[in-house]
């Protein structure tokens, strides 16, 4: 699948190199489109429709993966960035997942994921 994640990230960064429709388009209209994707998706979902659920996530992914490219193009960061920092939140968030016998209750997962929410608002997480 890494593989794949690549291919699909470079084709995108080729889209937005050589596509003129591609060029124009800027953060804020993309993520205006990406809200009418995840629209489509939830209707997916509401009607159980599996292929179409595949098909919505595909679009989702697409245009997050699109709006990643405009980010590093606009901001000082990069897509393997964004990627190492959910890793980070989510090693910080569910650190329990890792041990199979954690017993923690969905109300206990929760409470502890705003736990560290709340300290890595507080800037009491430096990674």
């Amino acid at each position: 699948m890494k593989d794949r994640f690549d291919e699909f990230y470079e084709i995108l960064k080729i889209d937005r190199k050589n596509s003129d429709f591609s060029r124009k388009r800027d953060l804020f209209d993309l993520h205006e489109h990406l809200a009418g994707e995840v629209e489509e998706l939830k209707q997916a979902l509401d009607n159980d429709d599996g292929h179409n659920v595949m098909e919505e996530l595909g679009d989702v992914f697409w245009n997050t993966l699109m709006m990643m490219i405009m980010a590093e193009e606009k901001y000082d960061f990069t897509g393997k960035d964004v990627i190492e920092d959910s890793l980070a939140k989510i090693r910080r968030r569910k650190d329990h997942i890792f041990d199979e016998n954690n017993g923690l209750s969905r109300e206990e997962e929760l409470d502890k994921w705003k736990k560290v929410k709340v300290k890595e608002k507080n800037g009491e997480f430096n990674e």
